[in-house]
């Protein structure tokens, strides 16, 4: 009998790639639930329409994410991840603490320093 025996890394390289798989799908399930939702609720007669000023109708620009893929080992995966939770700019990411970003990135042993991009972005900031 021929046993087929694949080196460690090799397997862990097939773990992360299906936890990228499912989080994708997981992602893709989400969007589908919201297109479903119903958008606009049936107006009442009680509800009156509401008139808004040009002053409370502007949105509010949003504060300038950084692009992290400009950091080397950051692809779109993990700046996404990153962007996720919360980290956007260069002065973020070189502020938090090693531990904090592997897990927002939810990096595997096996992938990047989370300590190089730190050193990075304090560089860039």
């Amino acid at each position: 009998m021929i046993e087929i025996v694949m080196p460690k890394n090799y397997v862990t390289l097939a773990a992360g790639l299906v936890s990228l798989v499912f989080e994708r799908l997981g992602q893709a399930e989400k969007q589908a639930a919201h297109r479903l939702e119903p958008e606009t609720k049936p107006m009442t007669e009680a509800a009156a329409p509401v008139v808004e000023t040009a002053a409370a109708v502007t949105p509010k620009p949003s504060p300038k994410r950084d692009d992290l893929t400009l950091i080397n080992g950051i692809g779109p995966t993990f700046a996404r991840r990153l962007y996720d939770g919360g980290i956007d700019t260069f002065a973020k990411l070189a502020a938090a603490q090693p531990e904090e970003v592997k897990a927002l990135a939810k990096l595997a042993v096996w992938q990047a320093d989370p300590a190089t991009w730190i050193a990075a972005a304090k560089e860039m900031a």
